[in-house]
């Protein structure tokens, strides 16, 4: 006589050992007669080393089990620079040492009505019209869900240019590694700016209709995140009234002072002015392992948000979902929304907001 136990179903029991879930299931494992065995030892054993053969093949030749790739890893960056944010970048190398990886078949992007996950392995990378010696990876955009943001993430090898935006739209990047600079005209001083060497951590903002640049050289590559919207009427113009006095944006994350947070424990930083010209701000958000916010947020303003740093549990709704370094997710208005920091690194987020326009336009433009 003898008893069955499947490694397959094993569980453990929340407050038990191995040893004594174990010991609890084989007093419960209803005997067999030996004489009614479902398969003789050998062929047990093959099945077995089949198994093991498969098991060990997916995990030292992905190759053989991964048909196809999201990303174009012959034309993506490896950056020589690794910064905090080297995980969010392009460089698929750095990606497959993250805790989810590239499981054939699998995926934890999701795209609903109101909101969407873009996992890393998700991303498609192609050319970006007028651009030069760049690709891009548009992971949010208008047409899905109700977004009405354009958020690209971009990897400009050597001796790159950017294209100018649409009419009439803004644009805020973020540098997640490497250097890239900047030129752009400033009309109040009547001459052309350069900022060159801008690094990981460092973003700038261009007012809709700002003739301006974004390049890298002969030696560095670059990895952006970029947002792009238009800019929507004044508050409390007329509907083809714009904003006037909005001023191009360079700045430093680290440099910045955080905001206090009445009621929450994170660190907030707010990237732009909050004044009325800007119908946009940018929060870069820190929470340690095991900080969660407060607020079971729902609210009107969209946000289109990437991880840059840390692992977490991000509540969309009635979807309790674990995100990492390098996922992007956009929360349409009225999306309930809650994160948890887990791990043994801190979190931190940048998100987007919109600010100080009328949502009656948003709804009906």
């Amino acid at each position: 006589m003898h008893r069955t136990l499947s490694e397959a179903s094993f569980l453990e029991t929340p407050g038990r050992t191995r040893t004594e879930t174990c010991a609890a299931a084989l007093k419960t494992t209803p005997r067999v007669p030996k004489r009614v065995a479902f398969a003789p030892k050998t062929l047990s054993l093959c099945i077995r080393r089949v198994f093991l053969f498969a098991f060990v093949s997916v995990i030292h030749f992905p190759p053989l089990f991964q048909f196809s790739s999201a990303l174009e890893t012959s034309t993506m960056n490896t950056m020589k620079t690794k910064s905090p944010y080297h995980g969010v970048s392009s460089d698929e190398q750095k990606y497959t040492q993250l805790l989810f990886q590239n499981v054939p078949g699998f995926t934890r992007s999701k795209l609903k009505p109101e909101y969407a996950l873009i996992a890393h392995e998700s991303r498609v990378y192609g050319g970006l019209f007028g651009w030069t010696n760049t690709l891009g990876a548009y992971v949010v955009s208008p047409g899905m869900n109700k977004a009405t943001i354009l958020m690209t993430m971009v990897s400009m090898n050597t001796n790159a240019k950017s294209y100018v935006p649409s009419p009439g739209a803004w644009r805020f990047a973020f540098v997640l590694d490497g250097q890239c600079s900047i030129r752009y005209r400033d009309e109040d001083a009547e001459a052309e700016v350069t900022r060159e060497d801008l690094k990981a951590g460092e973003y700038f903002y261009f007012p809709m209709n700002v003739e301006h640049e974004i390049y890298t050289d002969e030696k560095n590559q670059c990895e952006l995140v970029m947002y792009e919207a238009f800019t929507k009427p004044k508050l409390n113009g007329t509907p083809d009234e714009f904003p006037t006095g909005q001023k191009v944006i360079v700045g430093e994350t680290d440099a910045l002072p955080n905001i206090e947070t009445p009621g929450e424990i994170f660190r907030l930083k707010k990237l732009l002015p909050q004044t009325l010209e800007y119908d946009v701000n940018f929060h870069v958000m820190d929470f340690a392992p095991g900080e969660t916010l407060n607020v079971k947020e729902l609210h009107h303003p969209q946000h289109g948000l990437v991880i840059l740093e840390g692992q977490g549990i991000y509540r969309l709704n009635e979807d309790f979902m674990p995100v990492q370094q390098g996922d992007v997710i956009y929360m349409g208005p009225w999306v309930t929304q809650w994160y948890g920091a887990l791990g043994k690194n801190r979190t931190r987020y940048l998100i987007s907001k919109d600010t100080y326009r009328d949502p009656l336009r948003d709804s009906n433009p």
